[in-house]
């Protein structure tokens, strides 16, 4: 929004770094009247314009693209005449949510503008174009596992696993009921009445409907009120060492799962203390990496 005049409210395009305040001109029209946006904003507005050479702000229109400097706008909300405007409102999602190749491009291209800006050379300043590469855990390729067309009473329950990309497995059933009997439910102290009713709506509806689903009551870790994020990593990182993985038979801690046709499960309560998306963030990474077990995050205000 524009800190002058009317305050109008713009959608800037880019940022041109290679114009500003003392060097464009505003022409109105006739050669003879012709001044920089300097001279312009003080007669016109009686506004000043302090930084001279910073660059301008874009907004691109029909008849004419429109130039103002960073120092008399302000960044505001998008206002209801745009958020009306479908159209308008697809364009800014297209540009904040972009996908990360986009994301890099863009970044990659502010930085060829940034160096090859006049202040950089001047400064003497060297920008590394390309971003640093960091390789990422990859994880093994999902399967999906399917009932195999010829069953036998020796082998009923015979599963074969197909990787995800096997566009055949699009026409078979894949869906199977599958029995609760390990899982467990984090939250902190405030929040045990939500687990609890939790687990006997899951246990209740398990009986009552005829899902072919069994649920048992679940496994309740109850954490203090004051516990934040790092906390919540702890108590799953304990629960799965001790529970999912346990000991061997000489009563040596496991650090992988053992074997059993137990499905485990992890519920976590989100409390409104802690800001959500950095809880869900944080924790569905852990479990993701550290912890592999199916796991759902539930907001307290929901339940």
């Amino acid at each position: 929004m524009a800190k002058y005049g009317p305050h109008r409210t713009y959608k800037v395009h880019q940022i041109k770094w290679n114009m500003n305040p003392k060097d464009y001109i505003f022409d109105h029209g006739d050669e003879k009247a012709r001044s920089n946006m300097i001279d312009y904003f003080r007669t016109a507005y009686g506004v000043k314009i302090h930084s001279v050479n910073q660059p301008l702000f874009e907004i691109r229109q029909k008849r004419q693209n429109i130039y103002l400097p960073p120092e008399l706008c302000t960044l505001v909300g998008i206002p209801a005449k745009i958020r009306e405007s479908k159209k308008v409102m697809s364009e800014i999602r297209q540009s904040l949510f972009q996908k990360p190749p986009e994301r890099i491009r863009s970044i990659k291209e502010l930085n060829r503008m940034i160096a090859a800006s006049k202040e950089v050379k001047e400064w003497n300043l060297d920008i590394q174009l390309e971003p640093d590469t960091i390789e990422a855990r990859v994880l093994k390729r999902p399967q999906i596992y399917t009932p195999e067309k010829h069953l036998t009473t020796n082998n009923p329950e015979k599963l074969a696993a197909r990787p995800l990309d096997d566009t055949k497995i699009l026409g078979t059933i894949v869906h199977q009921p599958m029995h609760f009997r390990k899982w467990a439910i984090f939250c902190l102290q405030k929040d045990v009445l939500h687990g609890e009713f939790l687990n006997d709506r899951f246990y209740e509806l398990s009986q009552e409907r005829r899902f072919d689903i069994y649920v048992d009551y679940g496994d309740i870790v109850e954490l203090s009120n004051k516990s934040g994020i790092e906390a919540f990593k702890e108590a799953i990182d304990d629960y799965y060492l001790k529970y999912v993985c346990g000991t061997d038979s000489h009563g040596r801690q496991l650090t992988k799962p053992r074997k059993t046709k137990d499905l485990y499960f992890f519920l976590i309560i989100m409390p409104d203390s802690i800001k959500q998306e950095h809880l869900y963030t944080a924790l569905k990474n852990k479990i993701n990496t550290d912890s592999p077990v199916i796991s759902q995050f539930v907001s307290s205000k929901t339940i």
